[in-house]
């Protein structure tokens, strides 16, 4: 009985942890005088991939200007049993190519965060013109 108290309490303190605050903004650029679409998104990574959470997304804009600003914000509770950092990443898919009916996805260096902050900012400026990876639709 003791060991499944134990458990209970341990199980119990490591899943509550104080949220932290993301917050992340930018700007895209994209000088082909065309119009352009983007989506950008921030999550956390997590060793399995499938389980990575989505911090927040800017939905599919689609825009005329050269250069335009993002600004997204999100929280998370922890990150898991004995982890004590968020692994933060931010991703743009895009069509500011050169080629037609080209969607590209651009992905940062992952930065860290300990789980005990109460917020963390970061701040990424992209010059998209054909960079990133080949992807199939802006999802």
């Amino acid at each position: 009985m003791r060991v499944i108290c134990f458990l209970l309490i341990f199980l119990g303190n490591s899943c509550m942890a104080a949220s932290t605050l993301f917050r992340t903004n930018g700007t895209l650029s994209c000088p082909l005088f065309k119009t352009w679409c983007y989506v950008v998104t921030m999550y956390e990574e997590d060793t399995f991939r499938f389980l990575d959470d989505r911090i927040d997304t800017s939905g599919v804009h689609c825009v005329d200007a050269n250069q335009i600003s993002y600004h997204l914000i999100g929280d998370q509770n922890g990150d898991g049993f004995y982890n004590h950092y968020y692994e933060i990443a931010l991703s743009v898919t895009h069509n500011c190519t050169t080629k037609r009916h080209n969607i590209r996805t651009i992905r940062n260096k992952v930065y860290y965060a300990k789980i005990t902050s109460e917020e963390v900012f970061h701040n990424w400026n992209v010059q998209l013109i054909d960079e990133g990876e080949r992807v199939p639709d802006f999802e």
